[in-house]
């Protein structure tokens, strides 16, 4: 008996599983949906791309003929059968099914795409270069545009095709199969089988609770699985330091570990058996770092004793000693560069902090990069340095005084500073000590701002530098003069306790945001209320003016973000996509792109002028220390934290031209593990579905690092200890 309710409510079950990273439990789901209606095209498309993805290429191939047997005109059909057909290398009839797709949809990117891949195989690389920038000129902001400006670039060198054009991400989110959306005109279930397939169309939202109550529900001749999603067993315990192990990393391909001891040792083990390869013993004082180079052949170690040094990773020899004039900032760490050559650090003056690059060979000083040559001191930390992926270019996060942290890209031949992005513009340093707030402003000025009784949340300076403006737990908000730290204005209204305020960028207006559900704005010359209004749903978490003034972008803990008129109050515009609270909110400085992160896992990228998202971005938002910037020039975006590290895009293609992890890697580049410290424990969530372990083979555990791939675990003990983890 056919039944399309519970065929729709499987393929959306299906859908959701998808979206997880479940794909057998996404395949389960849609099976039912073709068991309920045999003649429901979708579920049999999506199963299909499921199976091709998976290796069952015959069984994929199966699923979209009968799909297209059901309904031929769906265009996006076609393209993924001619994925399955070109992994098969059946290159005659994937540029047939490539073709058919065109002709039904001349603006289906993918079609082009992997037309391009077809015509790449067979060595036309005049028809391949055309598709793949068709894709671009179509796409130009495609999630897979790299991939296929790559190809792009294979093609002009007249390289050979070498892979399949879809991997895990494009095989689903690029066809509109499994959106909500369907292309216009066109029913899920077709009409010519089922006439009320209308009322089962599947533009109807999804329902969580139905989602939970029907993936619980047993069906016939179906295997539920109920072991836990995330495991990880111990593989070896890892004995060898006499002092505690204060951090460690894996080597570039996963099958070596290092870790460094307070001991003046560092060591390197075989992941697969847990044995000691080699130990570097020639320091004098504790190892603060010790990093692989990009080939895994040589480590680079910095200690207490002023020193970096140079190892060969096979034997543990000496390669080089380099002895700045000034002792290493052993906070900033130290890096290679992507080709192995050069290596950059950061020395303590007695004025400032000085980055410098030496030779990986030689151990010589080639570059010096001076920050603030007018006033050297003001340079106080170095969070961290790193190369561009092409080594080009380094980049630098720090803090100047009175301000919290900055990054800064630098053409190191020329010691020029190119670009630097303030993460949050015009926040202070400020400690609240009672009866007053001390404020420190960029000049190093200190000010003393006496009023509020309870705990100061935040401090901000207004654009022109002429007003302070404070929010407490104490209900208020303050506006001090910056010159003399005199109360100008006290802002009264909110009944809870106000997170945060931002000045609008002409500094007459500032913005509040409260635990009572309001968003006021005020008069900041004369401190008057002119505008309050509440987020719809949800408790507000982040919010900002635009460029202009003319409206305030406000983001909830459920995922919401809205524009609201800023003189009246009123929502004017939804922007759809988070599903979790937004954290971080900040426009580039043309005032083009909006970027908003969120605790769903991903940052967003939305046009201002159409108010349509124009890229999503995968990237660990789950770190409160979050910070996004656009750099001045509208020419990179920023992403980082202090676990997961930096990540900079190129804003006209958003390819990744840095991406560097952070100190203690808490997250893995699969960005699906993350592992908390605390309390000498660790404990491994896995982010996509929230499951977790404690490891807890051994106590007092410092530090932890992932594996490239995710695949193994290494968890560091002050008691000397080390234990890899294997995912099982």
């Amino acid at each position: 008996m056919i039944d399309p309710e519970l065929a729709q409510k499987h393929y959306n079950a299906g859908v959701r599983s998808q979206e997880i990273g479940d794909l057998e439990g996404a395949i389960r789901q849609w099976s039912k949906s073709i068991e309920c209606h045999p003649f429901y095209a979708l579920p049999l498309i999506n199963r299909g791309a499921a199976l091709t993805f998976l290796g069952n290429i015959e069984s994929a191939i199966e699923d979209f003929d009968r799909a297209i047997e059901i309904d031929p005109g769906i265009p996006e059909v076609y393209v993924n059968r001619s994925d399955a057909l070109l992994k098969k290398s059946c290159y005659n009839e994937a540029l047939k099914d490539c073709n058919h797709a065109i002709e039904l949809n001349p603006q289906l990117a993918m079609a082009y795409w992997n037309r391009g891949c077809v015509l790449d195989a067979v060595g036309d690389f005049e028809g391949a270069i055309k598709d793949y920038r068709k894709f671009l000129e179509i796409e130009p902001l495609h999630p897979q545009a790299t991939e296929v400006s790559d190809l792009l670039e294979k093609a002009l060198r007249k390289e050979p095709f070498a892979s399949t054009p879809c991997d895990e991400d494009c095989l689903f989110t690029e066809t509109l199969l499994l959106n909500d959306d369907l292309p216009e005109g066109r029913t899920c279930l077709p009409k010519i089988i089922l006439p009320v397939a209308e009322e089962h169309n599947n533009t109807e939202q999804f329902d969580e609770e139905a989602h939970e109550e029907l993936l619980s529900t047993e069906h016939p001749h179906i295997e539920h699985n109920n072991e836990p999603v995330i495991s990880f067993s111990q593989m070896h315990m890892l004995k060898g330091h006499s002092a505690s192990i204060m951090g460690g990393c894996f080597g570039p391909d996963g099958r070596y570990a290092i870790t460094e001891c307070t001991a003046e040792t560092a060591c390197i083990w075989n992941v697969a058996d847990g044995k000691e390869i080699c130990r570097f013993s020639g320091h004098e004082a504790a190892l603060s770092h010790a990093v692989f180079g990009p080939d895994g052949t040589c480590v680079a170690s910095a200690s207490y004793d002023g020193t970096i040094r140079i190892w060969d990773a096979e034997t543990g020899q000496e390669m080089c000693c380099i002895r700045p004039q000034y002792d290493i900032s052993n906070d900033a760490g130290i890096n290679f560069s992507h080709d192995g050559k050069m290596v950059i650090a950061a020395s303590r003056t007695f004025e400032s902090l000085v980055p410098f690059i030496v030779d990986a060979m030689t151990g010589s000083q080639i570059y010096e990069l001076i920050f603030n040559q007018k006033d050297p001191s003001a340079l106080i930390n170095i969070e961290s340095l790193c190369f561009s992926k092409d080594s080009r270019f380094a980049t630098i996060i720090y803090s100047m005084r009175g301000q919290l942290s900055s990054i800064s890209i630098w053409d190191y031949k020329i010691g020029k500073e190119l670009s630097v992005s303030t993460c949050f513009p015009g926040l202070l340093d400020f400690i609240h000590l009672g009866d007053y707030t001390e404020v420190t402003l960029p000049n190093g000025k200190e000010l003393k701002l006496e009023g509020h009784w309870e705990h100061v949340n935040t401090a901000v300076l207004s654009t022109d530098s002429k007003l302070i403006a404070t929010a407490s737990f104490d209900n208020t908000a303050r506006i001090w003069d910056a010159g003399t730290g005199r109360e100008l204005h006290y802002l009264e209204g909110h009944t809870g306790s106000i997170d945060s305020a931002i000045f609008d960028h002409s500094s007459e207006r500032l913005l509040t945001i409260s635990q009572d559900g309001t968003i006021r704005i005020w008069d900041a010359k004369n401190g008057n209320e002119t505008c309050c209004f509440k987020s719809e749903e949800s408790y507000c978490s982040a919010a900002i003016f635009s460029k202009s003034g003319r409206y305030i972008i406000a983001g909830d803990m459920d995922g919401k973000l809205v524009r609201f008129d800023s003189q009246s109050g009123k929502p004017v515009h939804s922007f759809e996509g988070h599903s979790d609270n937004i954290n971080c909110l900040v426009f580039s400085p043309n005032g083009r792109f909006l970027a908003s992160s969120s605790d769903d896992g991903t940052i967003m990228i939305w046009d201002q002028k159409s108010g349509k998202q124009t890229k999503c971005l995968d990237y660990p938002c789950y770190d409160p220390d979050l910070r996004l910037a656009f750099s001045p020039d509208n020419k990179f975006f920023i992403a980082a934290t202090s676990d997961y590290g930096i990540c900079i895009w190129d804003i006209n293609t958003w390819n990744i031209c840095l991406e560097q992890d952070g100190r203690f890697n808490k997250y893995s580049m699969k960005k699906d593990l993350m592992v908390s410290l605390g309390l000498g424990n660790a404990v491994l969530h896995e982010l996509r579905n929230g499951s977790s372990m404690e490891l807890n083979s051994h106590k007092e555990i410092r530090n932890v690092a992932i594996s490239p791939d995710g695949s193994h675990i290494t968890t560091m003990s002050t008691d000397g200890s080390a234990v890899i983890w294997k995912r099982d």
